[in-house]
């Protein structure tokens, strides 16, 4: 294709983003008052059982306008996230092999199942991170939390976002491994600090004395990354006996004269 041919190309794609994108936003912003009320239950919950006031403010004219705006094209983004990752991946597809194109096709089909289960993982413990944190407030009948809108949206949206991307952890990892830059074994000598890592943060979101509830977020999560180092030690074997396979006929042909009818063939 000449680079005109690639740059209508590059507009129809993102012209077919642009419009899943607003049609998603469009949902987005329908769905918003249910979803602000849906976040909003945590405080009104921890501030009935500690019996102390808390609020969402909204600290000027135009903030309800400019945060529904803001969480309507969140929402359309996650929405609408098959259509425009596709729509990268339609665009790049051409300029790669056979091979190549079977390894992407196989990472987009990893990564935008998962990445939907961390964002559900993440709207699932939310409740929970915002009631553990908010405990810390004195339980006082004087005390008071009022908390800025755009902090509180801003700071669920990154909650959710988080989860999500730690989803995509294992596939980050195989990649890197296909790659070449890191082996599985290496993977596997930080296993603790991984299984560290992931107990404190599934303790921080299922708060209390409910240990299911943390081995049920940290399971998911822990069974990801050792299938991760799993399929990557595989593959580095795979790796290493076709590089070992190819180095003996290598060392076999070697030790081979060339044949007078090869030589006047070069």
């Amino acid at each position: 294709m000449s680079l005109k041919s690639h740059l209508v190309e590059l507009r129809n794609r993102l012209i077919k983003s642009a419009i899943a994108l607003l049609l998603g936003a469009i949902a987005g912003w329908l769905l918003y008052d249910p979803l602000f009320a849906a976040i909003s239950e945590p405080i009104k919950r921890i501030a009935h059982e500690k019996g102390f006031d808390a609020k969402i403010t909204f600290g000027g004219i135009t903030t309800g306008f400019d945060l529904h705006l803001q969480g309507a094209f969140f929402i359309g983004a996650i929405v609408s996230s098959p259509i425009w990752i596709y729509q990268i991946w339609a665009f790049i597809v051409p300029g790669l092999n056979a091979k190549e194109r079977r390894y992407t096709f196989g990472f987009m089909f990893a990564a935008i199942p998962l990445f939907a289960a961390g964002l559900y993982c993440g709207w699932w413990v939310m409740p929970n991170v915002v009631h553990a944190l908010m405990s810390f407030t004195p339980n006082d009948s004087s005390a008071a939390n009022y908390i800025q809108a755009g902090d509180y949206i801003t700071f669920i949206m990154q909650l959710i976002l988080f989860m999500g991307i730690a989803f995509l952890v294992p596939v980050v990892l195989v990649g890197v491994n296909m790659a070449g830059v890191l082996r599985g074994k290496t993977m596997f000598k930080s296993w603790r600090f991984t299984v560290l890592g992931v107990t404190l943060v599934s303790a921080m979101a299922a708060p209390g004395n409910d240990a299911f509830t943390m081995f049920l977020l940290a399971g998911p999560l822990l069974v990801l990354y050792f299938g991760a180092m799993g399929l990557c030690v595989l593959l580095d074997r795979r790796r290493d006996r076709r590089r070992a396979k190819q180095a003996q006929e290598t060392e076999e042909t070697a030790d081979s004269a060339t044949s007078l009818g090869d030589l006047e063939n070069l």
